[in-house]
This record gives C-alpha cells, sequence and structure tokens, in this order.
C-alpha cells in the first residue's frame, strides 16, 4: 500500500473521529477533559519557544503554500487530478489539526449542564435585582486607569483560574503559557479584536493596543479558551468571575467595567426606556467616561468594511459549530451569572 493510501486513511479516520465526537453525546466533553489537556499542553509547551505568534506563521504558511503549489507541481508536470487531489488532502489536514487542536472544544456540555443547574429564565424582575447589585460593585470598584503591571495581572488570574472546581472541566494553566506577540496587530484593530485564541498553536493573543483598564478582562477572557472554553458568553463570564475575585483593584475594575455594554444590551431588551435611563443615571460618571474613551479608541481604529466581513465570518464559524446565536452569544453572560452565582 502506498504512502499517500495510508496518509489519506488515516485522514478519513481523524475526520470521521471529529464528527463522532461532534455527534454522540458528551462527546466533546470527552474530548476536552480528556483529549485536549494533553494536546494544549504539548502545543503550548512547543510554542512557547517563540515569543511570536505561531498561528499566524503557521496561517500564513499555508495559503502560501496552497496557492504556490499548483503552479510549481504543474510546471513539473504533474496532472491537474493530483494536484487537485493534493489541495483537498492539504485542507483535510488543517481542518483536523483546527479541530483536534482546540475545536473540538465547540461540541463540550454547556457551562450549565457541567454545573448541573439550569439556566434561570431571566425576568425584568431578576434583571432590576441584578442591575442594582452589579452597578453598586461596579461603582464601588472604580479606580483610575493608569498602568498596570501585566506580569503581576497575569500571575494572579492564573493563580484564581487553579481554584475553578474540576466539575467545570477546565484545564489547569501552566508558566510557560503567556499571552503570544501578534505580527498583524493593527489588521486586528482595523477589525476591533482585542484577542483571540491560537487554535493551532494553542496560544492566546492580546491586541497590543488594548487599553490598561480592559487587558486583565481581555487577558481573563482568552486564557478561558486556551483552558477549554469555546463559547464567547461563558469565556466572558468566566473573566467576570475571576477578575472579580481578584485581589488586585485594577482587576476587579476591569471585571465589572468590561462586561459593562453586555449587561447594558441585555436590560435595554427588558426594561422599558424609562426604567433603562434610570439605571444608567445610577453609574458613576467617571465609569460612563471610561466607557466613552473605550468607544471612541476602538472606534479610530476600526476599518468598517474589514469589520463587516470579519464579522460576517465569525458570526458564520460560531453559529456552523452549536453556537446558534453567534456573535450575540456575548451577552449572553448576564444570563451566566444570574443562573450560576445564585446557586
Amino acid at each position: 500500500m502506498s504512502r499517500i493510501i495510508i496518509r489519506r486513511w488515516a485522514l478519513a479516520i481523524l475526520v470521521a473521529s471529529i464528527f463522532t465526537i461532534r455527534l454522540v453525546r458528551h462527546g466533546g466533553e470527552f474530548y476536552a477533559t480528556h483529549i485536549y489537556p494533553c494536546v494544549s499542553y504539548v502545543l503550548s509547551l512547543m510554542a512557547s519557544i517563540c515569543p511570536w505568534s505561531l498561528d499566524e506563521i503557521i496561517v500564513v504558511g499555508w495559503v502560501a503554500a496552497i496557492i504556490i503549489y499548483p503552479f510549481v507541481a504543474q510546471r513539473k508536470g504533474q496532472k491537474w487530478k493530483h494536484i487537485c487531489g493534493m489541495e483537498i488532502e492539504f485542507c483535510g489536514w488543517i481542518f483536523v489539526w483546527f479541530y483536534m487542536g482546540w475545536a473540538c472544544n465547540y461540541y463540550r456540555d454547556s457551562i450549565y449542564e457541567r454545573a448541573k443547574t439550569e439556566p434561570a429564565k431571566v425576568d425584568s424582575i431578576q434583571l432590576v435585582r441584578f442591575l442594582y447589585d452589579y452597578t453598586d460593585a461596579l461603582n464601588r470598584s472604580y479606580v483610575k486607569a493608569g498602568k498596570i503591571n501585566k506580569q503581576k495581572t497575569e500571575e494572579e488570574i492564573k493563580e484564581l483560574f487553579k481554584d475553578v472546581p474540576d466539575n467545570f472541566g477546565l484545564t489547569h494553566p501552566h508558566s510557560f503559557q503567556k499571552p503570544k506577540k501578534l505580527i498583524f496587530n493593527r489588521l486586528y484593530s482595523s477589525v476591533g479584536v482585542s484577542g483571540y485564541m491560537g487554535p493551532f498553536a494553542a496560544e492566546s493573543h492580546i491586541n497590543e493596543q488594548t487599553l490598561e483598564n480592559e487587558y486583565p478582562f481581555i487577558y481573563a477572557h482568552e486564557l478561558s479558551h486556551l483552558l477549554g472554553v469555546s463559547n464567547e458568553g461563558e469565556a466572558n463570564y468566566w473573566a467576570y468571575r475571576i477578575c472579580t475575585k481578584a485581589k488586585s483593584r485594577e482587576i476587579r475594575y476591569a471585571g465589572y467595567y468590561r462586561i459593562l455594554p453586555n449587561v447594558a444590551r441585555t436590560a435595554r431588551t427588558f426594561l422599558p426606556d424609562d426604567e433603562f435611563d434610570e439605571w444608567t443615571k445610577t453609574i458613576d460618571s467617571r465609569i460612563l467616561e471610561d466607557l466613552k474613551t473605550h468607544d471612541e479608541f476602538w472606534k479610530s481604529q476600526i476599518s468598517p468594511w474589514i469589520s463587516d466581513i470579519q464579522d460576517f465570518l465569525f458570526n458564520l464559524l460560531l453559529k456552523s459549530n452549536r453556537i446558534s446565536s453567534g456573535t450575540k452569544n456575548y451577552d449572553t453572560v448576564v444570563e451566566m451569572i444570574v443562573s450560576l452565582e445564585r446557586n
């Protein structure tokens, strides 16, 4: 049997395994708790040698190879049938690496199943109670934006993640897992991306232009993805929960402050205009000024048409991986806080 046939059989078996994980009940949870910890440990350890994003290097290399290979193969006399077969196989291996390296976490049980609780049906009464408790805590945590010690921030957040109960199925962070520098940082700013999880080398990334008062939350959000969280609302929940339990006041403020837009959008959905306006008046004016500064900064960085394309593709990726609400999934953090903190 030729090497090509063996290789393609191996690829077919791996692709079938991915669909099995997706379709079998608790298959994603088995992957997240038994396979992913080993895979992420090895990938992160190897990636830690390079300070720059290996994911970006890998993706650029793959795109270049896919474009260049047909021309090289044709010059060597290869037939188009063979060239197309190799291109399809190459894309298949990318698909396998993407899902086996991290993305099978999309198929894990919901945070409610792992917590053995039911999601609360948020109504206006529950929301109002949450809103005013949340706003009191937000106002008390306020601290003027200034330079933060990123290394100490990352260390404190990692320590807090180690205390997450085992039933939630998160992997434990390691000292060598540090956020990577982005090669195309300006591109991410142009689409408003403050950070992302690198699925090919188990790396977390944070935009270098991220504002100081949001850095702890963004770091905790992306670290939760690295620890096995795929749901964006859940990543927001863990960032909120971890940051608000920190000793550092800067980290606590980031935890409350960074979900304010999510809270406001949820409140706008449930509350009449007069009640919504009444609630916004209870927020410390300095916090609203921080939010205004945040919005103005990112609007100055974003290229609308590139951002629209990125939003469309990311929304499509989420919806194709069992997150039916797409990018609106970020706002489910309020429901998670109400449901899980209640228990």
